[in-house]
């Protein structure tokens, strides 16, 4: 075989195999039982309320995409800062302060919102019993909170 056609054939597996990893990542994460941050919150909501704390949650409002478009500059921020040479400690620092800011104003506005919904379907008389859990291990757990969920996986060994 040609030199080009062996590259070029190499140049095709490789690739093919960049597609099929980033094809296997993105259904993976579809298909896994482990929901985004948010519905983790949302998935103790009954189904109607669930669907009007999203609706409520989505950037439609001035407010909302205000508070959209503040996370990412943070987060841009922060990305200049810890890529600046020479480095400025003060600057990283206060770009990270920022986006912590930023996060904890979003949490609360999704708490928030997650109560206030809550309350006044009580008050209404209209809050259905809570979904039932999906097993009987206890709440699903994140990536960051620990190994994952009881019995799945022993703890890594200690050197």
């Amino acid at each position: 075989m040609k030199r080009s056609t062996l590259i070029l054939a190499g140049a095709l597996v490789l690739s093919l195999s960049v597609n099929l990893g980033v094809a296997g990542l993105t259904l993976g994460r579809y298909l896994r039982d482990d929901p985004g941050p948010t519905d983790r919150y949302l998935g103790a909501l009954p189904d109607p309320l669930r669907e009007d704390v999203r609706e409520a949650m989505k950037p439609r409002s001035p407010e909302i995409r205000q508070r959209v478009e503040a996370m990412r500059a943070a987060r841009r921020d922060v990305n200049r800062a810890l890529r600046a040479r020479p480095f400025d400690a003060e600057a990283a620092s206060q770009a990270l302060a920022d986006l912590r800011n930023e996060t904890t104003r979003a949490q609360e506005h999704l708490h928030s919102t997650i109560v206030e919904r809550m309350a006044a379907a009580q008050a209404a008389g209209t809050l259905p019993p809570p979904p039932e859990p999906k097993d009987d291990k206890g709440p699903a757990k994140g990536p960051h909170d620990g190994p994952g969920k009881p019995g799945d996986r022993p703890p890594p060994p200690r050197p």
